[in-house]
């Protein structure tokens, strides 16, 4: 039984990797090893799983059925290996996590400081930016973001789900005028975020049942999700923010949002990691804290806003 798991485990490595090649590097095993289990498991089967060529492949039917079920299969597995581990281990060692900056400077750190201080054998190193981390090049035991993983080798859980709102200043709407109609962000200052060598200049609109784009320019562009939040706040133009990130300060009217009619890009975050088999009993604690734990932080942060607001 257990040989049968890992063969499934390395035809799943296989499949991900696109060539025999890259699999033996993933999967640290010599290329005629990595070969003969193959060929030894097709066999076995009584099905090609492979269409080989010189230097690519593509699965076949079977092979793309069976990487459907042996992603449910080696789920389920790993799981409840996982769930048994965190009843049985100590929860110990150091956890490595990359996070968005504004989330992971007013949310996410603090979950950290309260999940060490229940676990004092446990030591996080939090690493904020708006880079769209690889978990596996950056050495990450958890990589916390906004976009969807597309890696088959990577295991993702969602956390929040919210939208985008476009926002300015009072001062900046009282002093250029408050935008109409999706075309009149041309005619604006838009505050740009950039996403490693990609300008986010093309906003998402909505407008009579469609989805659209309008394409926008400004003179302050940066890669940090913060500094577009300070522009905003300063009066410096338009800008697209989490409403996670900004509720409080649209709350305190210290933002406006603008064109919310026309609004629909929604936004999710999501815990990534590399694999389950990975998720050591501090992970796998750390990560049920974090679910629980981060929607309450942003929930009780806007009433207190709120309250406070309203006194």
């Amino acid at each position: 039984m257990l040989d049968k798991l890992e063969d499934l485990r390395l035809f799943m490595t296989i499949a991900a990797a696109g060539s025999l090649s890259e699999a033996s590097r993933r999967s640290g095993l010599p290329l005629p090893s990595v070969s003969r289990r193959l060929a030894t498991f097709e066999n076995r089967l009584g099905v090609r799983l492979l269409d080989r060529s010189a230097r690519k492949f593509e699965l076949t039917a079977e092979g793309v059925l069976l990487r459907k079920r042996a992603t449910e299969i080696l789920g389920i597995v790993d799981a409840t290996v996982s769930e048994l581990d965190s009843t049985a281990g100590p929860v110990q060692g150091k956890v490595r996590i990359s996070a968005p900056n504004a989330i992971g400077r007013r949310q996410i750190s603090r979950i950290c400081h309260d999940f060490v201080t229940m676990h004092p054998d446990v030591s996080i190193e939090l690493v904020l930016s708006d880079d769209r981390p690889d978990v596996t090049a950056e050495s990450l035991d958890l990589a916390i973001q906004t976009k969807r993983p597309t890696a088959e080798d990577v295991v993702q859980r969602r956390l929040l789900s919210s939208r985008r709102v476009m926002c300015a200043s009072p001062a900046y709407l009282e002093r250029y005028g408050v935008p109409g109609h999706p075309s009149d962000l041309r005619k604006h200052a838009c505050i740009l975020l950039r996403r490693a060598d990609a300008l986010c200049d093309q906003w998402q609109v909505l407008e009579n049942g469609m989805r659209g784009t309008v394409t926008v320019r400004g003179a302050l562009v940066s890669n940090s999700s913060d500094t577009v939040h300070v522009w905003a706040l300063a009066g410096a133009g338009i800008a697209v923010k989490a409403l996670w990130d900004i509720r409080r300060d649209l709350d305190s009217g210290d933002l406006v949002e603008v064109l919310p009619e026309y609004a629909c890009d929604d936004i999710s975050l999501y815990a990534t990691y590399a694999d389950r088999r990975n998720l050591h009993v501090r992970l796998r604690k750390f990560l049920d804290y974090l679910c629980e734990h981060l929607p309450l932080h942003v929930e009780s942060e806007w009433k207190g806003r709120q309250e406070a607001h309203a006194v």
